[in-house]
């Protein structure tokens, strides 16, 4: 896809594995990236919250830079998204307010029944408070130092990406 009718920019999309969910039918497929993947997704029985985890992790690392979830492996990542266990404590979380915190503790729930919804999540104090402080160049500040962590962190191995969603699929069921 392009990215806009003028821009030369053009990004690649993959909807193989997308399908449109069927009211509360649980999806069963397992597919994802092992940063970014939830818990249930490599039970293979999940529903849309597995996408609210999702942005769950990457709302943790704009904040913080970091992935909640780490190894040196991709299989350890792995390994340590089924324990669900992160901090957000100490360091550049002392910088973090308690509202973004609380939203993405509650978008990590590790228990889906648990984790906010779209609807929710979207309702957030976080969100009006953000808005606030749109005018405020420390917080711009933060934000762009946040984008650039986040580009940073996602320039990484595509093949290697590759590989571990092949890998996922195969071996995690």
């Amino acid at each position: 896809m392009f990215e806009s009718n003028d821009a030369l920019n053009v990004k690649l999309l993959d909807f193989g594995n997308s399908r449109k969910m069927n009211g509360n039918d649980p999806m069963a497929g397992v597919f994802g990236t092992a940063y970014y993947v939830a818990p249930e997704v490599l039970g293979g029985n999940y529903d849309e919250k597995c996408d609210i985890w999702s942005i769950g992790v990457i709302l943790y690392m704009l904040l913080s830079g970091n992935p909640p979830f780490n190894g040196s492996s991709d299989l350890q990542i792995l390994e340590a998204v089924k324990y669900g266990e992160y901090s957000i404590d100490g360091g550049v979380w002392n910088e973090v307010s308690n509202s973004a915190k609380d939203l993405v503790i509650r978008m990590l729930a590790q228990d889906p029944n648990d984790r906010l919804s779209a609807p929710e999540a979207l309702t957030h104090p976080w969100f009006a408070e953000s808005m606030q402080e749109g005018g405020n160049p420390k917080a711009n500040q933060k934000v762009h130092a946040a984008l650039d962590n986040f580009r940073k962190f996602n320039s990484g191995n595509k093949v290697k990406q590759a590989a571990l969603g092949f890998m996922i699929q195969h071996f995690m069921t």
